[in-house]
């Protein structure tokens, strides 16, 4: 029985991820990831959060 330990499975799948081409990287990384690639050592940044506004209590 092959039992990966845990994460593993993941580094196998950003070893291959990052063997594709820069367009297939690019759109994968905007559809999934959020614009970011962690399969790259460093990878893209990650994109900032926005901030809800605050909502004020109307008297």
């Amino acid at each position: 029985m092959n039992v990966k330990q845990p994460g593993q499975a993941q580094q196998e799948i950003y070893q291959r991820l990052a063997q594709l081409d820069e367009e297939t990287q690019e759109r994968i990384s905007q559809k999934y990831y959020h614009g970011t690639r962690p399969w790259l050592a460093g990878g893209r940044p990650a994109r900032k959060k926005r901030k809800k506004p605050e909502q004020t209590a109307e008297a």
